[in-house]
């Protein structure tokens, strides 16, 4: 937590950098009664906020940190993609709605979940295959759902993770440029260990992002994409 608060301190202060280097180039083009107006007073406050905003939502400077964790065993429901990893939520919303409509649960607070089996920078993006899905509460009574698969995500008493802010969909998409260049380096220099395919969890509280890899043994989905 101490350095997520650091790194939003960071945004600030990259901001105010951003800001004084703006300022040095239209000194050069902007007339000396604009600089010292309230006009110039205001666009630099505009330029900072909308710096630190943008910084802040993307989660650009929260730290890369890979370290070890354990992963209990989950069960969860998703359906299957193959495709675009950009489109492959498309259909999360209508999952959501579908469990409350047929068993009146709403699971829109639970964590969600992604599993993608490719790696995109070998993969034809047609060819890309993942799942998607929510996993289920202890003692969630759901069983059937047509359109659906349930499975299980095994345990895993030793991962790799790296935590991130989730604050938005861009924070996604800056969290996965960080992250998946160290989840590869790792496993680039334990050739040796047993690791499975990368997946993404999304806490609703407080909303983090986790990229994980289970170390040991996989099954079921974890060991192979169960087909659309």
């Amino acid at each position: 937590m101490t350095s997520l608060m650091i790194s939003e301190r960071s945004a600030f202060i990259i901001s105010g950098v951003i800001l004084g280097i703006t300022i040095s180039v239209f000194k050069s083009f902007i007339p000396q009664k604009i600089i010292h107006s309230k006009f110039w007073i205001g666009i630099g406050l505009f330029l900072t906020s909308v710096t630190g905003y943008v910084l802040y939502i993307s989660s650009a400077l929260a730290p890369t940190v890979l370290s070890k964790g354990t992963f209990p065993k989950t069960r969860v429901i998703y359906y299957s993609h193959v495709g675009s990893y950009f489109s492959a939520w498309t259909n999360y919303s209508r999952l959501i709605n579908d469990v409350k409509e047929k068993y009146h649960i709403d699971l829109s607070h639970s964590p969600s979940f992604g599993i993608y089996y490719d790696n995109p920078s070998k993969t034809p993006t047609e060819k890309l295959r993942s799942i998607i899905g929510i996993c289920l509460p202890d003692q969630t009574k759901i069983d059937s759902l047509l359109d659906y698969s349930f499975g299980i995500i095994n345990q895993f008493d030793e991962t790799r993770e790296i935590v991130f802010p989730f604050r938005s969909d861009l924070s996604i998409m800056v969290n996965d440029k960080k992250g998946y260049p160290v989840i590869n380096k790792f496993n680039h220099d334990n050739p040796t260990l047993d690791t499975t395919v990368p997946f993404e969890i999304y806490e609703k509280g407080p909303k983090t992002m986790k990229i994980i890899i289970g170390i040991g043994r996989s099954e079921g989905i974890m060991k192979e994409f169960p087909g659309a």
